[in-house]
């Protein structure tokens, strides 16, 4: 269990399950929602690389800087999503709760994806769609290194 911390002064104590389940389910479908989901599955990714086993740490920090650009894409092209979204963070996990942790990570980077393919079929200008595209990417390879590293490390950044 760990405190869930939103920026607009929020503190909730939760486990990372059910902090996944809440913003699965609350964030908004939108670029605020993409930004809202991809944040806190990049915290809580690179928390993770606290209590993963070494070679699994080291892919894990490269799904955290793939969640890292994904968040930096999505700001450049909206500078004001940082200051308008809630920023979620919960704390690393216990070792034994690894596992859930991965399982909690890969739900929040799944519904960014989900948000951000259903924002491709809409109507957008050029600079929106390639922002979308370019984090659509980012988010397939980290949601691929957070379910493919669990004890076994591969060194190719879980690129397929």
């Amino acid at each position: 269990m760990g405190p869930v911390w939103w920026r607009r002064r929020w503190l909730v104590m939760a486990t990372w399950d059910e902090t996944a389940k809440v913003l699965v389910e609350h964030a908004d479908a939108d670029w605020e929602g993409i930004w809202t989901l991809t944040y806190a599955a990049g915290r809580a990714t690179a928390d993770l690389c606290v209590v993963a086993p070494m070679a699994d740490a080291v892919e894990l920090t490269y799904a955290a800087m793939d969640l890292c650009e994904a968040r930096e894409e999505l700001e450049w092209v909206r500078p004001d999503l940082p200051a308008r979204c809630p920023a979620v963070t919960v704390d690393p996990p216990d070792p034994v709760d690894v596992d859930a942790a991965r399982d909690a990570i890969g739900r929040l980077i799944t519904a960014a994806l989900a948000r951000a393919e259903a924002l491709l079929g809409c109507e957008l200008d050029l600079a929106d769609l390639a922002c979308l595209t370019r984090t659509t990417t980012q988010l397939r390879s980290a949601r691929r290194i957070v379910h493919g590293t669990a004890g076994r490390a591969t060194t190719n950044r879980g690129r397929s």
